[in-house]
């Protein structure tokens, strides 16, 4: 946020948000241009909303107080929210003292319960912080709570003192650790419902295919339908009608609008210089989720990027999350869904596993090496570019998804580096997170920038990053889908207790120090335990915790030893951190 007077400004920049059920608004500073918006916004809201901001249920308390924004006195924060172009939301802070200032929030009814307060009253605190405002205060109405909701739920420390109807609220505005973390969980409520029609689509369209069967978008289109996809697929072609109500087997259109229903997703396959009007016609029609298989943007150089901007702004201002450009499309393997939305024929079979790649030939080798080692798939996102959709979007989706056991990501870049290190430590703390890094060799930094634009982090970076968040760090593909096999196939351990067994005392004694330094407890065993091993294995060298057997074990002793050990503690349970 700027940080210079914020009426008067000829701009200013704007933060584009997720509500709480996935629509997108942009937050941004007041400006001159917006006063007949602002004054519609106050005239629009019900008498019960004004008496909530202005204590009085008076129209004209709303009227001086635009006045008063547009004024030399102006607050000293001011900032909208627009969804669809329109103001809908106002967050002021007028300055009392040095470091403190008053707050106040004005939502349009029909947004009220989508969490434009909480989105408001973040911008807020961080552009405060950015003026040395440490405190902010804020007077409500007792019956309020929706307001008092605000405040509670924010994470910011808090006081408050209730006097004669009306709550006082103090607050610091101080980024706690608290508060970060309730931004990224609601953060992450909002990823997943606005990601709902590419991870659970229902109607596809494929806008690209070209009749005599050649090309991206025909391949796309066959990929979907020998994938057996459960739900509706049409083609959008520009010669459509009734009299050819067909194109390559599948119902077509001439428009995105004239396909009845919700169409969830559009894989877009046309030229770069068409995808901006089949973007706005997916808009018009209020489509989900856009992927768009299509290059020709960032990766090409500067008007590339141009058209990209241009595409992405499009789809945020119409409430359209964007896969893409520059993508292989995505496969979702659910046994009830059953989409392979890719120019590949490559399907693993259904499991856990949730794979996105930013490079379109890694992502081929991912679901290659899957298909070679068995891996099991839930869902496969190209990123490609990463105009709209990222890794750290996807994460937030993943995250509370039942269906998602563990995940995969192949970057070439971090875009919000900070954000990622969250997401990834909240989501390693429930789930598996493997991650391969592109271009972190000095060599491929000095050969510039990766097939999609993207500029590689450095290898400390990198490291620091996946020490700090729990990533487990994978060298390449085939690393990546080793060991996400044996995440899926081997079951997580019930706790950190570790036996060790070997026939040499030297490979068991290092297996023990590595597990120790890994956090795990290799706990001397009992007495009973040391005399059962010792009644299975002939002399063995160590009974105790490493267990070593001895180099002239036979396998059936060794079986028994580990039985023994697997054993230990399925028949008593102790709180003793001895095994039994």
């Amino acid at each position: 946020m700027t940080a210079s007077p914020v009426v008067g400004e000829q701009g200013g920049p704007a933060s584009d948000v997720l509500l709480s059920d996935g629509s997108i608004a942009a937050i941004r500073p007041l400006r001159p241009g917006d006063r007949a918006a602002v004054e519609a916004l106050h005239e629009g809201i019900s008498a019960a909303s004004t008496r909530y901001r202005f204590f009085t249920t008076g129209r004209a308390t709303g009227v001086k107080y635009v006045d008063h924004l547009y004024s030399d006195a102006s607050a000293e924060i001011a900032l909208v929210a627009l969804v669809g172009g329109r103001v809908v939301a106002l967050a002021t802070a007028e300055r009392i003292d040095a470091t403190s200032a008053e707050v106040a929030f004005l939502v349009a009814d029909e947004l009220h319960g989508h969490g434009l307060g909480s989105l408001l009253l973040e911008h807020l605190a961080a552009t405060g912080r950015d003026r040395g405002i440490s405190r902010f205060v804020a007077e409500i109405l007792t019956d309020n709570t929706a307001m008092a909701e605000v405040f509670v739920t924010a994470g910011f420390e808090i006081e408050r003192d209730t006097a004669h109807g009306v709550t006082e609220v103090e607050m610091s505005t101080a980024a706690s650790a608290t508060a970060v973390a309730a931004a990224d969980a609601r953060e992450c409520t909002s990823q997943a419902r606005s990601l709902a029609g590419l991870m659970r689509p229902q109607r596809v369209a494929v806008v690209g295919v070209r009749r005599d069967g050649s090309g991206t978008g025909a391949a796309v289109l066959a990929s979907i339908r020998t994938g057996g996809f459960t739900g509706d697929v049409v083609v959008v072609h520009p010669d459509a009608g009734p009299a050819r109500p067909r194109v390559a087997g599948a119902p077509a259109y001439a428009h995105l609008v004239d396909v009845p229903g919700h169409v969830d997703l559009v894989v877009v396959a046309v030229p770069a210089r068409r995808v901006l009007g089949v973007v706005a016609d997916a808009a018009l029609a209020g489509a989900g989720t856009v992927v768009v298989v299509s290059s020709g943007f960032a990766e090409t150089g500067a008007e590339g990027e141009r058209r990209q901007r241009d595409l992405v702004r499009l789809a945020r201002d119409h409430d359209l999350r964007l896969v893409g450009p520059h993508s292989l499309g995505v496969q979702v393997n659910d046994p009830c869904t059953r989409l392979n939305a890719t120019v590949s024929d490559l399907v693993p079979r259904p499991e856990g596993l949730a794979l996105a790649s930013q490079s379109h030939g890694v992502g081929v080798a991912l679901l290659e090496t899957a298909l070679r080692t068995g891996l099991g798939l839930r869902t496969f996102v190209s990123l490609g570019t990463k105009a709209d959709v990222s890794g750290n979007d996807l994460l937030a989706a993943w995250l509370d998804d039942p269906t998602v056991t563990a995940a995969g990501l192949y970057l070439e870049s971090f875009g919000n580096a900070p954000k990622l290190a969250r997401l990834a430590r909240r989501f390693s703390e429930r789930k598996p997170l493997l991650v391969v890094v592109g271009g972190r060799s000095v060599h491929d930094r000095r050969g510039g920038a990766a097939p999609t634009g993207a500029s590689a982090p450095s290898a400390v970076a990198v490291d620091a990053l996946f020490g700090h968040s729990g990533i487990i760090a994978c060298r390449d593909v085939p690393e990546l889908a080793e060991t996400a096999l044996v995440l899926a196939e081997q079951p997580r351990p019930a706790g950190r207790r570790l036996a060790v067994l070997s026939n040499a005392g030297g490979p068991g004694v290092l297996g023990a120090d590595a597990a120790v330094a890994a956090g795990l407890v290799v706990p001397p065993l009992s007495e009973g335990l040391r005399a059962r091993l010792a009644g299975l294995v002939p002399e063995p060298a160590r009974p105790d915790n490493p267990v070593d057997v001895g180099a002239a074990t036979t396998p059936h002793s060794l079986e028994q030893a580990a039985d023994a050990l697997l054993g230990s503690g399925s028949r008593r349970r102790s709180r003793s951190p001895t095994p039994s």
